[in-house]
Parts: structure tokens; C-alpha cells; sequence
């Protein structure tokens, strides 16, 4: 079973910013799912507060893939797929643009979140 880490990001955001500042966002992307498993109680140990596909994502090879979507609209369809079947993701909005520029999702099985990824673009390629 490999599990893996998805995160997506708005292109229009990549074209009007830059890959500097869309690098920040990915970053953010990718701790915020699992900064927030381990702030729901800081007296615990961090093993007892990950979900088992992440801790066993931790301890194996972090891997992430990376999409685009074209806007915002696209960004939201996809979120509401992914809600619709409960699927656990954290939508990252920039402060100073007060924008929704991408969202990350905590890691899962490979194969349980593959097909919402499919026909989407890696980003780079």
C-alpha cells in the first residue's frame, strides 16, 4: 500500500504571481493537513494524533504529486467532489491577496484519491 500526499494549485495564481510565491503556497499546502492532526491536543504524542496513512506516509517516503487546475472555479469543483465523498483536504487562501490559491490533502492511499486527480495536469509537465 503506497500512500501518498496530493496537492493542487490555480494556475491563474502561477501566471500572476510567480513561482516564488506559488512555492510558499505548495509549501503551506503541504504541512497544513498534517500541522493540524497534531495541534487537535498538544499533550499528546504525535503517533497517537496522525491517522494511520499518514504516519505510515512519515515514516516511508513522502511522496507528493502536485496538480493544477486552471482558476478558482476549477479549484471549487474539485473541492466539492472531494467533500462529497469525505475526502480530507486543507484549503490554503493567502492572506495578502485574500485569495483561495491552492489546497493540500492529508495523505491517503494511492489508490482511494488517484481517479480525482485524473485528467488533471501535473504541475511542470
Amino acid at each position: 500500500m503506497i500512500n501518498v500526499q496530493y496537492i493542487v494549485v490555480r494556475r491563474d495564481i502561477i501566471d500572476q504571481y510567480g513561482i516564488g510565491f506559488v512555492a510558499a503556497q505548495l509549501c503551506h499546502a503541504s504541512m497544513a493537513p498534517i500541522s493540524n492532526q497534531l495541534r487537535t491536543d498538544m499533550t499528546k504524542p504525535a503517533q497517537e494524533l496522525l491517522d494511520e496513512e499518514t504516519a505510515d506516509w512519515i515514516k516511508g517516503v513522502f511522496i507528493k504529486y502536485v496538480y493544477e487546475v486552471s482558476d478558482l472555479d476549477r479549484l471549487h469543483m474539485l473541492m466539492d467532489r472531494l467533500d462529497s465523498d469525505g475526502i480530507r483536504y486543507v484549503p490554503i487562501v493567502e492572506s495578502k491577496i485574500n485569495q483561495l490559491t491552492c489546497l493540500g490533502l492529508k495523505p491517503y492511499n494511492k489508490g482511494r484519491v488517484a481517479p480525482y486527480f485524473k485528467g488533471l495536469k501535473k504541475l511542470g509537465s
